[in-house]
């Protein structure tokens, strides 16, 4: 230990405190009040549901509680089409990204990054890269890659599965985005394009076009960058246990 080292003792916790980034310490005070603050999804379903039924006793001409509840149970049903639609991109999706060759190629995408920022950084882009080509895709390969990253790399696995699903901010502006799928499907009860102007909108003229491709490549730039600076302290970092997730691995395989 250097003279200058002894004299100035062991780091204290203003000294720790100021070396984490700005950005650090708003993303765990946000953490901090969400995980002790925010309610269930499922308590927001339901004062939805209640505020959507004052609303119609309020605002429409038939107010009756029978008409009210009907139309909420006709349009649960009714949307069960589309509902089966998205889990069919969630099993597929699966699918895919659990087949032996992804699987392998996650492995080795795993094995590259040596520092938590620089594999925060690699898990958003591939993250970002399938959710533009398949939202389903992308929503399980992440998380997938999170896993194998935690495995071998020791990093909060907060911040890494955040960074994981960050990617998912352009899957609508990606090849499997509903708004634009149902704009350029002919006949879709979705299709208000086609509605009103008697044709539809073909990709080249959504998907593909410069105004939308601009943002998604900022943010294939901005938010590696912007995750760099909000990795937790030491303090308030969780660390999984890679043992554990092999094992869960190889009880999936029997």
């Amino acid at each position: 230990m250097s003279v200058t080292t002894a004299l100035k003792g062991p780091p204290t916790a203003e000294t720790r405190r100021e070396r984490i980034p700005v950005l650090s310490r708003v993303s765990s005070s946000v953490v901090y009040v969400v995980e002790r603050l925010l309610p269930d999804p499922y308590i927001f379903a339901l004062l939805l549901t209640f505020l959507t039924a004052i609303l119609a006793v309020v605002l429409t001409p038939n107010r009756s509680a029978l008409t009210i509840g009907l139309a909420w149970y006709n349009g649960v049903f009714n949307i069960l089409t589309f509902a089966f639609q998205m889990v069919l991109v969630l099993v597929t999706g699966y699918a895919l990204a659990s087949s032996p060759l992804v699987h392998r190629g996650l492995a080795r995408l795993a094995s590259i990054p040596q520092t938590p920022r620089n594999a925060v950084s690699m898990t958003i882009v591939v993250g970002m890269t399938a959710s533009w080509l398949n939202w389903g895709f992308g929503l399980v390969i992440a998380g997938l890659l999170a896993r194998e990253i935690a495995k071998r790399l020791r990093v909060d696995f907060g911040w890494l599965v955040a960074a994981a699903y960050t990617g998912f901010v352009i899957s609508t502006e990606g090849l499997s985005g509903s708004i634009a799928l149902s704009q350029a499907t002919p006949g879709s009860a979705l299709n208000l394009v086609e509605k009103v102007t008697g044709h539809g909108l073909p990709l080249r003229d959504t998907v593909f076009t410069a105004f939308n491709l601009a943002p998604v490549l900022l943010l294939f730039v901005a938010l590696p960058i912007a995750f760099r600076f909000t990795e937790p302290s030491t303090g308030d970092s969780v660390f999984v246990d890679p043992e554990r997730l092999r094992k869960e691995d190889t009880a999936d395989l029997r």
